[in-house]
């Protein structure tokens, strides 16, 4: 074929090999005239060896020679270890950043989509980059593959941590371990994940969310409601989103009754809804009980059961009251109360029962007296 092509190729090729015998006295226009007829007929070892030469005497940029080695290497020979070694040697050689090293090189000698190839040559560059940025970046771009394209898990936890030694503050990394820590249930971790990404973001209502996450982790996944409040004062002070449930529950769980109280008071002011107002009141109202003040029980109580007249559960808790106070009046009536907001047939003829045994005890009472 060759020789259809042109007869006389074969000694042309001879006598350019006999040529590079004496390369120094090859200008530049011989060169590439040597070059192009060696990758045109695949005449690979000249054309690396002619290659080589041609970089290490370049008076300019290279870029451009190493490319076109690059990709006889990579995408004619599928020599990627050595395409590889030669993009290494560019990134080293050059001042080509990352960016570019993407957009520009990368599409030149693999084929499209050749995910596996793009990583292995990213795994070999990453650290000859001479700035920073550019090694992140490329440590994010492996991640990404092998996240996203190559599904490896492995080599994507291995390629996070790489990213964290050359960016510890990396917020990408920092999410990726938060994420396989929660999965793990490895709280302490995902506290210390937190903690780092607390530090590392910049925007407010990021900060404020991830704040947030870290007080509900140490509250109910590492039961330490002190350090889930004190997070909340340092870091939620000014936060749009509200941590009302949080700081709630860690008071409750300190037993901080006051502080819970507090919370439930400021809490229903902003209530409008009927029915939560009547919870608001409920919940505030035993919290009174635990500070044994019946009395200002016994009102919110009140105010509960007024507020939604099929909320009975504030109703018996005033009976329960009345029967620890022995004020057999004040149970007829909050029974009768109850009878009126009940519509359970059964429930209702309980009630009846126990008003009738009472009433029928207040009027013996009266007898012996």
């Amino acid at each position: 074929m060759l020789e259809q092509q042109d007869p006389n190729i074969y000694s042309n090729i001879e006598a350019m090999l006999d040529g590079l015998k004496s390369m120094d006295a090859l200008d530049l226009e011989e060169i590439n005239t040597y070059l192009d007829t060696f990758e045109k007929y695949e005449c690979w070892h000249p054309f690396f060896h002619l290659m080589k030469h041609k970089i290490s005497q370049a008076q300019s940029d290279p870029t451009e020679d190493y490319i076109r080695m690059a990709r006889a290497q990579g995408f004619y020979l599928e020599d990627i270890e050595s395409a590889s070694k030669t993009c290494c040697e560019l990134v080293e050689q050059t001042e080509i950043g990352f960016s570019r090293f993407l957009q520009e090189i990368i599409p030149q000698i693999i084929e499209k989509d050749n995910y596996i190839f793009e990583a292995m040559i990213f795994e070999m560059i990453g650290s000859r980059f001479k700035a920073v940025e550019d090694h992140v970046s490329c440590l994010e771009r492996l991640c990404m593959l092998y996240e996203k394209k190559i599904y490896d898990e492995s080599r994507l936890a291995a390629s996070y941590e790489r990213l964290l030694q050359v960016d510890p503050k990396n917020i990408k990394a920092l999410r990726y371990f938060k994420l396989v820590y929660t999965q793990n249930q490895d709280w302490e971790s995902v506290a210390e994940s937190l903690q780092e990404l607390m530090k590392s973001v910049s925007r407010k209502q990021e900060k404020f969310r991830v704040a947030q996450e870290l007080a509900a982790v140490l509250l109910y996944q590492l039961d330490q409601p002190k350090d889930s409040i004190e997070v909340l004062k340092t870091c939620c002070k000014d936060s749009p989103l509200s941590s009302t449930t949080i700081e709630f529950d860690a008071y409750y769980r300190m037993r901080d009754w006051q502080s819970c109280l507090d919370i439930l008071l400021d809490k229903l002011q902003e209530e409008t809804f009927d029915e939560a107002r009547a919870m608001c009141l409920f919940n505030i109202a035993k919290l009174y009980l635990q500070l044994k003040d019946s009395k200002l029980a016994l009102e919110y109580f009140e105010k509960s059961a007024d507020t939604k007249d099929e909320f009975l559960d504030p109703i018996e808790q005033i009976i329960n009251i009345k029967l620890e106070q022995n004020d057999w009046k004040g149970i007829v009536f909050w029974l009768e109360e109850l009878k009126k907001k009940s519509t359970d047939g059964a429930h209702i003829e309980r009630i009846e029962q126990a008003v009738q045994r009472i009433d029928g005890g207040i009027k013996d009472d009266s007898n012996q007296l």
